[in-house]
């Protein structure tokens, strides 16, 4: 890889980690599948414990999920004038320099 691209990529995955766990709650849970017959009942009864977890990742898909239905909404409209104003806040008000 060039000079540039590995220190892009060791500031890059973290970040992506992060956001990945905060999406997806299945780096908490414990496979109950393997194991011994007590290693599972274990494992089993961690994954229930964590069962209250679940309602918070549904509510905050549903969240993301509305949010993108919005940004299509804005980006999809018939008039391109309309679009390209949006576009503009977008990057006005993401942080990205023009």
């Amino acid at each position: 890889m060039g000079k540039i691209v590995r220190p892009v990529l060791n500031r890059l995955l973290p970040r992506m980690q992060h956001l990945w766990r905060l999406a997806v709650p299945l780096w908490m849970f414990r496979d109950a599948s393997r194991g011994t017959k007590e290693q599972r009942s274990a494992n089993y009864r961690y994954n229930r414990s964590l069962r209250k977890v679940l309602p918070f990742y549904v509510f905050k898909w549903i969240g993301i999920g509305v949010c993108m239905m919005q940004l299509t909404r804005v980006f999809f409209q018939p008039d391109a004038r309309h679009c390209i104003r949006n576009c503009r806040l977008l990057v006005r008000y993401s942080g990205v320099r023009e």
